[in-house]
């Protein structure tokens, strides 16, 4: 049996490591952050947990809330869209290296 459309959306919110892969291109809209706020409202009404019994919900719920928290500061700074990438340090005896992460 496959995942439901509720177990996909929430798998997508809760695995999202920045605030893009969740509310998608807003830059192109004419007023990114009322277009940003719209996205919000209709993905929290689609997670809210006291319309879904699933236990994905409340997880879903909250970290859509805390990626809209992140979304709304770099709307704001004009940074929106930009995502910085994570840097790993591996040091051995001799040297030191930094590779980039995934975003």
């Amino acid at each position: 049996m496959g995942l439901s459309e509720f177990e996909l959306l929430a798998g997508k919110i809760t695995s999202a490591k920045h605030p893009e892969h969740v509310f998608g291109d807003l830059n192109a809209a004419e007023d990114p952050l009322k277009a940003g706020r719209r996205v919000y409202r209709n993905l929290s009404r689609a997670t809210h947990p006291d319309l879904h019994q699933d236990p994905l919900a409340e997880e879903a719920f909250k970290r859509l809330s805390v990626l809209w928290a992140e979304a709304e500061i770099k709307l704001r700074e004009g940074k929106y869209g930009v995502i910085e990438q994570e840097k790993i340090v591996i040091k051995t005896r001799k040297k030191e290296y930094e590779v980039l992460g995934s975003p």
